[in-house]
């Protein structure tokens, strides 16, 4: 379980948007906390694919069937 404090205003905006979305403000927050989580580790996943760079294929590889195996050196 969270606990997050709001200002009035943030609390009040949050129903207001929780409303016309067809939610209560709980799952509003709950989901906009799982999109930034799941943004975050996006973020992290593209991070380390820059700086540890894999194997890629070209379309055309993709197209001509070229294994994994042709493509390691």
């Amino acid at each position: 379980m969270l606990v997050i404090s709001l200002s009035q205003e943030s609390e009040a905006h949050l129903e207001q948007i929780a409303m016309r979305a067809g939610l209560t403000p709980d799952e509003l927050a709950r989901r906009a906390i799982l999109d930034f989580l799941e943004e975050q580790q996006d973020a992290e996943t593209a991070l380390e694919r820059l700086n540890h760079p894999a194997c890629r294929w070209s379309q055309t590889d993709l197209e001509q069937g070229v294994d994994l195996e042709d493509r390691i050196e």
